[in-house]
């Protein structure tokens, strides 16, 4: 005797594999028979997942339904891919720009530090010198008295 091969009409719950799908879950990404999908749903946080009634829903379908979420997925890993390499470029896009002002920064600092610093001594030398004079003058009967 030959065994019959058969194939579903409609795309069988991944549950129990007896009854057709007539939910789909958007987070699990599964069918359910209604059964099934009170089951597996009422409790936890499985609760909150959102699902979607499916009247006649066959296994040509669910496979394009299979494909387009792998593609979806595929197409998100792809951009959070890029974004990630555009935010590695920005740093090091700013790295590159910090290094470059600091040895800059660094090098007016040695060349006009030097000469600003020079030019500080010599003013406090100046008050100073003047000070001793002032401090000499004051110092005199003649002030004193005043």
């Amino acid at each position: 005797s030959k065994e019959h091969k058969w194939n579903w009409l409609v795309q069988c719950c991944v549950e129990c594999r007896e009854y057709a799908a007539r939910w789909r879950c958007e987070e699990c990404m599964d069918v359910y028979c209604t059964a099934c999908f009170s089951k597996v749903h009422k409790r936890g946080t499985r609760v909150n997942h959102k699902c979607e009634p499916l009247t006649y829903y066959t296994p040509t379908i669910h496979d394009h339904y299979e494909r387009e979420m792998r593609e979806k997925s595929r197409r998100d890993r792809k951009q959070s891919d890029e974004e990630s390499a555009e935010l590695a470029r920005q740093k090091l896009e700013y790295k590159s720009s910090m290094a470059v002002q600091k040895r800059y920064r660094g090098y007016r600092a040695r060349k006009f530090g030097r000469a600003f610093l020079k030019e500080g001594r010599q003013k406090i030398r100046a008050e100073w010198r003047q000070r001793k004079k002032d401090d000499e003058i004051r110092l005199t009967k003649k002030y004193i008295a005043l």
